[in-house]
């Protein structure tokens, strides 16, 4: 039995029980929402990692102008040093310069970082010059040497903090079970407040551990599509090399390969139609590379930046093997893409390099490099393997960049004419404008010399322009009102307004505008057919002609014909030339020529070189065409003398 005396007492050891408690339960219950609050604030190592990337970008664009100098890349070279000035503002103020402040080291890291940048900035200015190149490479190695050790004891100090809290987190749990033990004796309430506030602890233990795990994913996975990123890359390259076993290496079934993936069409879409719709665009594409190599055991599909993704290719039998998988590759990410609701194609340029045994990441990623250059080179939508002497190929291309800057200044492009004739009378009823580069020193160039180096490099904007503007005053300066036809590429439709130059030529030219036929490829209108149909409106309204050219080669041709408004098509030299081989090419032609007619269109065919293939063209109802059999490609001077009957009919009999 409890008498007062016995109660007193009991109620004399639980009052300072329950005093203790009562002082200690808040303090706990503070340090603990502190804890919990540094555990997520783990700023410094973000920081510095950010400026590592931005460094690294820096890096990419330095090096990718080196390669392929234009405009567009020197602005993204400077805007990128203008991002780096800026995160080095932010490492000079707030907690990332508290951090700096704590040791000497990091405050010379750091003005060796500020001098770097400072240094680089001098040489920007003249970045066009290669000494200006080599110096910004070689400053951004020293800076990028001084970025890896800040940003190491950056990770260094957070993952300290880390530890710090998760100690401390520990003891109060300690503490806080101790608390819970004395006041059982007091109420259950009080148990019940601490078995939560235990609870919370458990939770910001785990969310420690999840908060940590985030950081090595982080640093090993590209943040929009979730690939592995360049770092894990030459993890899992090492690691596929290690694992090689000597024997089947011998045998050729273990060997590597490595492809670098660069979309085409890419950057217009992400112009015109916002980032917005280029990342989905980006995350479907990394979509299809994810589920194709998980198919393949040791493969890795990576994003190294931009629109350029890397896949290791493991276990792959020689270089015929590697490019079987690259051709597999390519067919997947040619497919259409649905984005927004909106249909969207991209090709896709792929350089393939293979492992001779002792290559190692650098090495084949640099092969493949020089590989996908050979791919954009050839036209783009290509898979290459790389071989040597590239690397002279590389110089040559180099120059003939610089020779084309010249050439466009000098306007040394001139447009060279085919007719194209009604095939019943043997009369020319129009012309079509082919450009041509008349050298200083080499004399005559072909288009396929330079065309697709003038694309990759942005001249062919202003080679268009010259072709456009003198095939227009050659057409006014003719007697015989035909029409002139002039091609207009990709890269024209994305970066020009087209409608408001050409009518502008047309202004100054003073030609009729209903003289003037524009051809537009199909694989024009896959990147954008909105944007695409809006163009042919605009143009259409100017009064000119709109030819849909190498029809029957692209991917819907006949949703095109149906919706865009077209006023010609013009069948493709291929299906022409076989006529006389291959039947089904013959049915293809007809059923053009009929779809044509049903629909109202002129219809022209392409690449006519024999009689016979101008009488079935003529038997299937076409009384258009052009080709070898009538006149190759000849200056205006000479298709003056061509357009007159009389040579016409002595051509065709030529």
């Amino acid at each position: 039995m409890w008498n007062s005396d016995r109660l007193r007492y009991g109620l004399f050891a639980i009052v300072p029980v329950m005093g203790i408690a009562s002082i200690t339960l808040p303090a706990v219950v503070w340090n603990t929402n502190a804890a919990l609050e540094r555990s997520v604030r783990h700023d410094i190592a973000w920081t510095a990692e950010h400026g590592r990337r931005e460094l690294t970008t820096f890096s990419h664009h330095v090096m990718t102008y080196s390669l392929n100098p234009s405009a567009e890349a020197a602005d993204g070279i400077r805007l990128y040093h203008d991002i780096l000035l800026a995160r080095l503002n932010t490492w000079a103020s707030g907690s990332f310069r508290k951090f700096i402040d704590e040791r000497n080291s990091r405050q010379e890291t750091l003005a060796t970082i500020s001098t770097g940048l400072n240094e680089i900035g001098r040489h920007i200015a003249t970045i066009e010059m290669k000494s200006a190149q080599e110096a910004v490479l070689g400053m951004t190695s020293k800076v990028q040497g001084a970025v890896d050790i800040l940003v190491s004891e950056a990770q260094t100090a957070s993952a300290n903090q880390i530890t710090r809290n998760h100690e401390q987190l520990r003891l109060l749990q300690s503490i806080q079970q101790l608390l819970i033990a004395g006041l059982l004796i007091s109420g259950f309430m009080l148990i019940a407040i601490l078995l939560l506030q235990n609870r919370l602890l458990r939770r910001a233990n785990a969310a420690e551990k999840e908060t940590a795990e985030q950081y090595e994913y982080i640093a090993a996975h590209d943040t929009l599509t979730g690939l592995p990123n360049r770092a894990a890359f030459r993890t899992a390259f090492a690691s596929a090399l290690t694992n090689r076993q000597p024997d089947a290496l011998k045998s050729g079934g273990n060997g590597l390969a490595v492809c670098i993936v660069d979309l085409d069409g890419f950057k217009p879409i992400n112009d015109t139609l916002g980032h917005l719709i280029g990342d989905k665009l980006l995350v479907a594409t990394a979509d299809r590379l994810r589920k194709w190599v998980v198919q393949r055991p040791g493969s890795v599909a990576s994003r190294f930046g931009g629109d350029e993704f890397v896949i290791l290719l493991a276990n792959v039998g020689g270089a015929e093997a590697a490019m079987q998988a690259a051709d597999a590759i390519h067919g997947l990410l040619r497919a259409p893409h649905e984005i927004n609701g909106q249909v969207m194609f991209v090709d896709a340029s792929i350089g393939v390099s293979v492992s001779n045994g002792g290559s190692g990441a650098v090495d084949l990623l640099l092969q493949a490099d020089l590989a996908l250059n050979r791919s954009k080179s050839a036209g783009k939508g290509t898979v290459m393997l790389y071989e040597p002497g590239m690397e002279d190929e590389i110089v040559r291309r180099r120059a003939l960049e610089i020779e084309l800057g010249q050439a466009v200044a000098n306007k040394e492009f001139e447009p060279f004419y085919q007719p194209i004739i009604d095939l019943p009378t043997g009369s020319v009823v129009g012309i079509e404008a082919l450009v041509r580069w008349r050298h200083p020193r080499r004399g005559l160039v072909s288009p396929s010399e330079f065309i697709a180096v003038a694309e990759s490099s942005g001249h062919i904007v202003e080679i268009g322009q010259i072709v456009l503007e003198k095939a227009c005053l050659d057409a006014s300066a003719l007697a015989k009102p035909i029409q002139v036809s002039v091609n207009l590429s990709m890269v024209q439709l994305m970066r020009v307004d087209v409608p408001a130059m050409v009518a502008d030529i047309l202004a100054r030219t003073a030609l009729a505008p209903e003289r003037l036929k524009l051809e537009i490829t199909e694989s024009v209108m896959m990147c954008d057919e909105a944007r695409s149909r809006d163009l042919i409106s605009r143009l259409r309204e100017l009064g000119i002609w709109i030819s849909l050219d190498d029809f029957g080669t692209g991917y819907s041709s006949l949703s095109y014909l149906r919706g865009f408004g077209f006023d010609e098509i013009k069948i493709d030299r291929s299906f022409v030339s076989a006529l006389d081989q291959d039947p089904e090419s013959l049915a293809i032609v007809q059923t053009i020529i009929a779809l044509g007619r049903r629909l109202g269109l002129r219809v022209v065919a392409e690449g006519i070189e024999t009689e016979f293939q101008a009488n079935m063209i003529m038997a299937c109802g076409c009384t258009r065409g052009q080709g070898y059999l009538f006149s190759e490609p000849v200056p205006f001077p000479a298709l003056k003398a061509l357009i007159e009957p009389s040579m016409v009919e002595a051509a065709r009999v030529a």
